[in-house]
């Protein structure tokens, strides 16, 4: 809840988006399809805070963690606070991930 609060906190107002990935670009393809989610209708290089939240399957590595960190990254101000959580999900496919932005 801190990182939220610490995120969001005299933001103005949030967007959120979400994308789901399969097999081997399954990190690239779900920030991908989050960060260009029809509900994040504010420009991310104007963004001051970034919550990313990774969700996968068993075989989540900190590899694709990093991949969609550097992704969120390359589309963010330099400025930006960019607050991450991963978290494995036993009940999502193996090569299955999910990613959650919220800024």
């Amino acid at each position: 809840f801190a990182g939220v609060n610490g995120v969001l906190k005299e933001s103005g107002f949030a967007v959120v988006g979400m994308g789901t990935g399969y097999e081997e670009t399954a990190a690239e393809d779900a920030t991908i399809a989050a960060l260009s989610s029809p509900l994040l209708d504010a420009p991310l290089d104007k963004a001051r805070g970034i919550l990313v939240n990774v969700v996968g399957g068993t075989s989540l590595s900190l590899q694709k963690i990093n991949e969609t960190l550097e992704i969120v990254n390359a589309n963010v101000g330099k400025d930006c606070n960019v607050v991450m959580g991963a978290q494995v999900n036993e009940n999502l496919g193996e090569s299955t991930v999910s990613v959650t932005v919220i800024a």
